[in-house]
C-alpha cells in the first residue's frame, strides 16, 4: 500500500527540483521606485492574466497611450460643443501620428496601423475612431483578435510562464503508479 504513495512521493520531488523551483536572482535592491522593464501595457496584462495570456479593450487603449510615451504618437486635447449647452462630455482628444522613427514590438506595430487604418489623413479622435469601430465591429474584432494572438505570443516568447504541461505528466506518472501498485 505504501510503496504507490512513496513513487508519487518520489516523481513529485524529482518533477520539483527539475522543473518546478524558480531561478536564483542574484540582486540585492531592497525598494524599486520604477518598473526594471520595458515591458508594453499589453504584455504585463498578459502576464497578470495567466489563464488565458490575453490583453484587454483596456490594454489596447493603454498601448496607445504607451504609443504617446514612445513618440510614435500624440495627444492633442480638443474641446467640443455639448449638446444643449449641459449634455455629453466636452473634451475629446486628437490622435496625431509623428513621423519619428521609434523601435516598436510587433503588437505596437499593429496597433498604429489598425489606428492608420482609420485615420486616412494622420488625425484621429478618440470619438471617431468610436464610430469607426462600431460602424465595421467584425473588421474590427478580427483586427484585435489577431493582436491578441500576437501578444499572447510574445509574451510566451519572453519565457515567464511556468510549463503548462508538467501538472499533466506528474498526474499521468501517479495514475500509472496507482495501476501498478
Amino acid at each position: 500500500f505504501s510503496i504507490p504513495i512513496v513513487l508519487m512521493i518520489i516523481a513529485f520531488l524529482v518533477l520539483y527540483f527539475i522543473f518546478g523551483r524558480e531561478p536564483k536572482v542574484n540582486y540585492q535592491g531592497i525598494y524599486e521606485r520604477e518598473v526594471p522593464y520595458e515591458y508594453s501595457p499589453a504584455i504585463v496584462s498578459s502576464l497578470i492574466r495567466q489563464y488565458d495570456r490575453q490583453p484587454t479593450a483596456n490594454d489596447f487603449v493603454a498601448v496607445i497611450l504607451n504609443l504617446c510615451l514612445k513618440g510614435a504618437l500624440k495627444l492633442n486635447v480638443i474641446t467640443k460643443k455639448k449638446f444643449m449647452g449641459v449634455f455629453g462630455s466636452g473634451i475629446d482628444y486628437e490622435i496625431v501620428f509623428q513621423s519619428k522613427k521609434v523601435k516598436l514590438e510587433k503588437h505596437e506595430q499593429m496597433v498604429l496601423d489598425m489606428l492608420k487604418e482609420y485615420a486616412p489623413d494622420g488625425k484621429l479622435t478618440f470619438d471617431s475612431l468610436q464610430k469607426e469601430i462600431k460602424s465595421s465591429p467584425i473588421a474590427f474584432r478580427t483586427s484585435f483578435l489577431s493582436w491578441q494572438k500576437q501578444v499572447k505570443k510574445e509574451s510566451e516568447a519572453l519565457g515567464l510562464f511556468g510549463k503548462p504541461n508538467l501538472w499533466a505528466g506528474f498526474f499521468i506518472i501517479c495514475l500509472v503508479i496507482s495501476m501498478i501498485g
